[in-house]
């Protein structure tokens, strides 16, 4: 029996593609019409809407689960969500780092950032979630087609791709960790979204563990799933700070944890849960700010800085001093004509606004010859 040591990894991997995003959030409804049917009749994911003279470039997810597994085990027909894509962002993590094995325990640590605790153990509850959880990842086998969009963006290298295993290819052995027989999960293979994302040109986001290890909190699926959540968010608007506005909106938190029926109590604990989760974030100094935003006498979005810690005791947006207007700047360049020559004083009017500044040009010495040049390329000077 071998004996094997866990080496948990603190760096979160989280694939940031739309297939997986699409595929975690499917209605239970839309998701038992299509669990088992047939393979052209999956759900699809538009790549890109109106792609020039194709129209929508689509990619296709057709899943299905063994009947035999189901008939012992109804809970692993049930819709995939946002948790269940948070314990397989643990697996790919895992597997990134060239970790093969995992225990519960193990998720639990990287999905509530207490890797480096040895006492932070889950509760029964929390670890028969965590069970439930890997067992329809590792049980439910996906078909992802790609073919349209390595065609059109060049995925792949251009060359079709359809790929099928289990969410989580792994599997259960019995060894000994620390000396101690046990039974763990072995990774054998990459995940079909971890491929998926390494072909789209590596679309990843990576995050500490650490920043989630809220303090006093109590680590429910709810409480994993919204700070995962709100971490790929983050990063992914600082990634790409021209495309995304720095804000998340309450409804669409509430949409991707299936929130959107659930009562006022409800909504306003996930707004305190979010807000403490950005205090957090100040205090490790991965946030400058954050703001609460009001819309039509509600609740609507909340918006955030990044920077170091603001010392001011307010985190709010109205707290950050506005920047100083720079000094306007000015300076002399020389430009040397054929047979004439003179100094141009160049003062941008406003130096700080994003528009080209407009520019004065005053001849501080001139000559004979730099009046006939002007007379030569006087046509120039009417356009």
């Amino acid at each position: 029996m071998e004996n094997i040591q866990l080496h948990p990894t603190r760096t979160i991997v989280a694939t940031n593609e739309l297939i997986g995003k699409r595929f975690f959030i499917i209605k239970e409804q839309i998701y038992q019409k299509h669990l088992n049917s047939e393979r052209n009749t999956g759900v699809f994911v538009i790549e890109k809407k109106n792609f020039k003279r194709h129209g929508d470039i689509k990619s296709y997810i057709n899943y299905y689960i063994e009947r035999h597994l189901i008939l012992n085990d109804p809970a692993l027909a049930e819709a995939t969500n946002q948790f269940d894509f948070d314990v397989l962002t643990v697996c790919i993590s895992e597997w990134t780092a060239g970790n093969r094995y995992l225990t519960y325990s193990t998720i639990y640590r990287a999905l509530t950032g207490k890797v480096g605790e040895s006492d932070a153990n889950p509760s029964k509850v929390q670890l028969a979630r965590i069970k439930t959880s890997m067992k329809k990842l590792m049980n439910t086998t996906v078909i992802l087609n790609l073919t349209d969009a390595c065609k059109h963006f060049r995925y792949n290298e251009g060359q079709p791709l359809k790929i099928q295993d289990k969410i989580v290819p792994a599997r259960f052995v019995d060894c000994k960790v620390n000396g101690q027989k046990t039974t763990v999960i072995e990774l054998t293979a990459e995940s079909p979204f971890y491929k998926v994302a390494k072909a789209k040109n590596h679309q990843f986001v990576s995050y500490d563990a650490e920043l989630l290890n809220v303090p006093n909190q109590n680590n429910t699926p709810l409480n994993i799933t919204i700070k995962h959540y709100i971490m790929r968010r983050l990063i992914e608007t600082q990634k790409h700070p021209r495309q995304m506005t720095p804000s998340i909106t309450f409804a669409d938190v509430y949409q991707k944890c299936r929130l959107e029926t659930a009562d006022n109590k409800k909504k306003q604990r996930v707004r305190e849960l979010i807000k403490t989760f950005f205090e957090h974030l100040i205090d490790k100094g991965f946030l400058g700010s954050f703001q609460v935003n009001r819309k039509n006498g509600g609740f609507y979005s909340i918006s955030f800085v990044f920077g170091e810690k603001n010392d001011r005791e307010g985190k709010t947006n109205s707290d950050i001093p506005a920047p100083a207007k720079p000094k306007q700047i000015k300076r002399t360049e020389q430009i040397i004509y054929p047979n004439a020559f003179w100094t141009m004083e160049i003062m941008p009017s406003v130096h700080w606004q994003p528009n080209p500044p407009t520019m004065e040009i005053v001849p501080s010495s001139i000559d004979v010859n730099a009046i006939r040049y002007i007379f030569k390329t006087r046509n120039l000077f009417l356009y």
